[in-house]
Formats: structure tokens, sequence, C-alpha cells
């Protein structure tokens, strides 16, 4: 066996099944051009002068707002998961790029609600960093409801329901049919 081989069947076997199944349509990922481009702004991005990225992600989004409005919203996410790793960065930059992604979505199409459901979750991440409780709460459950609606979402909503208990939140109801 090959290295490369070696490498692609550990990924393989530790990325979870239920990613493989479930997810945005393909119509909401990023294109090859714009998924350069993020990754051109996370070279430019530096702790504390974040001018640069931040410059490239603006543009990324404006330009983005062309295709399905849920490849914006995959976007925004994709930029604010970049940023809560990096835990010196201010959750308020993350929450504008996230915040921008929820304004994206276009109700109605729950195909497309994977992304908003990551970016919910997200954004739940970085009100915790805020020690918001409430809105981190919120964020959550309205992650956790949009999860518990998508056919394939179980390990997303498990994780989410797990969060929410470790935040103290309280566990959401879905709404009756």
């Amino acid at each position: 066996m090959h290295m490369r081989e070696v490498v692609v069947l550990t990924v393989a076997m530790a990325w979870p099944l239920t990613v493989l199944a479930a997810g945005p349509p393909k119509t909401c990922l990023p294109e090859f051009g714009q998924s350069a481009r993020l990754e051109q702004a996370q070279q430019a991005y530096r702790p504390g002068d974040a001018g640069e990225a931040v410059r490239l992600w603006d543009e990324l989004l404006r330009d983005s707002a062309d295709g399905p409005p849920c490849r914006t919203v995959e976007i925004a996410w994709r930029i604010g998961e970049f940023l809560k790793v990096q835990k010196g960065e201010s959750p308020e930059l993350a929450l504008r790029f996230l915040n921008r992604g929820i304004a994206a979505h276009v109700k109605g199409k729950p195909a497309e609600d994977w992304s908003l459901g990551k970016v919910l979750k997200t954004t739940g991440h970085f009100f915790r960093r805020q020690r918001d409780m409430e809105s981190a709460c919120k964020s959550l459950s309205a992650a956790w409801r949009i999860f518990s609606t998508l056919e394939g979402a179980a390990a997303a909503r498990d994780q989410t329901r797990a969060e929410l208990a470790l935040n103290g939140c309280p566990m959401p109801s879905l709404p009756s049919p």
C-alpha cells in the first residue's frame, strides 16, 4: 500500500459515515474558485490584524450572492468555523459573518437548511464565548430543530442536543405538525 492510499484510507475511516450520507446539497457547497478564495483569506488571516482576510471574505460573500443563497450560507459557516478555531479572535467578527449567512438563507427550502443549521450551531458557540447563554441556547435550539427535521441528520441532531445539555439549555420541542 502506498503512502497516499494509507492517508486516504485513514481519513475515510476517521470520517463519520453519517457525514458521507448527509449534508447540504451540492449546489450549496462553494465552487472550486470560491474554496480557493476561502483558503487565500485563511492564509491572509493574522490574529489582531484580520483586515486583509476580512476584505477577502467580504468580497467572497458579496460575489457569492450571484449563486444559490444556500452557498452564501455555507461560505459564511466556513468563515465562522475558521474563526472559531482562532480562540483569540473576537466573537463579534465571527458573528458578523455568521449573521450574513443567516440573512442569506431562503425560507421554504428544507434541503438547504443544513447550512443554516450549521451556522446557527456555530453562532451558539460564539454567544457562549461571550457568556450570553440566553442567545447561545436560542441558537443551539434553532439548530436542533432544523437537524431534527432533516433526513440523515441524526448525528448533527444528537451532537447539538448534547451541547444544549452541556450548556444547561432547556431542551426544545418540535412544533406539532
